[in-house]
C-alpha cells in the first residue's frame, strides 16, 4: 500500500511541476505577445496608433454585460455578520480564492432566500471575482460548480459578454 501511494504522490509532484512550467510558459508568451509586442509575423505587422493594425484598446466596461457587468459585493447595510449561516448558498470573500480557484473549505455561507434577496450578487459561470481590498491580486475564475455562488463583501465580480470577449481569455 505504502508502495503504490507513494507512485501517485509522485505522480501527483510531477503533475504539479508541469503545471507550474505551463502557467510560466503562458506568462511568458503573454509578456512577449503584448508588453514586447513580438507576436507572430510582428516583423511585417504595421502599427496604427501604437498598436498592430487590427488590434484595439476598449474599456474593461465595454467588454462587460450591459447593466451589472461590473459589480462589487454587498456592502454591510445590505449583508449582516449576524446573517452567516453554517449551511446555504457559499459566500466567496477574498480569502477563499486561491491558485485562481474558489476553496470552499471553511467558506461561509447565506440562507438561500438572503441570496435570492441580493440577487444581483449571485454568480454564474464566466465569472470571474477579485478580491477588492487586502490581497487585490486574488481572483477566481467561476465555472458551473460555482453556479449560484455569492460574491462576498470585499469582492468584485466581473461578468463579460459572450458576443464580445471569451470569458477564459478575459481572465
Amino acid at each position: 500500500i505504502a508502495g503504490v501511494l507513494s507512485a501517485y504522490d509522485d505522480l501527483i509532484e510531477n503533475s504539479r511541476r508541469r503545471i507550474g512550467l505551463l502557467e510560466q510558459a503562458a506568462r511568458l508568451l503573454y509578456r512577449e505577445w503584448f508588453v514586447h509586442c513580438r507576436f507572430p509575423d510582428h516583423e511585417t505587422a504595421t502599427i496604427v496608433d501604437g498598436l498592430p493594425e487590427g488590434w484595439s484598446t476598449q474599456l474593461l466596461a465595454d467588454l462587460c454585460v450591459e447593466g451589472g457587468g461590473i459589480q462589487t459585493g454587498p456592502f454591510g447595510s445590505q449583508l449582516h455578520q449576524s446573517d452567516y449561516t453554517d449551511i446555504g448558498v457559499p459566500v466567496v470573500m477574498p480569502k477563499d480564492m486561491k491558485d485562481n480557484k474558489v476553496d470552499c473549505d471553511g467558506i461561509a455561507r447565506i440562507p438561500e432566500s438572503l441570496a435570492d434577496k441580493l440577487g444581483r450578487h449571485r454568480m454564474l459561470p464566466g465569472d470571474t471575482v477579485y478580491g477588492r481590498r487586502g490581497d487585490i491580486g486574488r481572483r477566481a475564475f467561476i465555472g458551473k460548480r460555482q453556479t449560484g455562488f455569492f460574491c462576498g463583501t470585499g469582492c468584485l465580480r466581473i461578468r463579460p459578454d459572450p458576443e464580445k470577449i471569451n470569458a477564459r481569455y478575459l481572465f
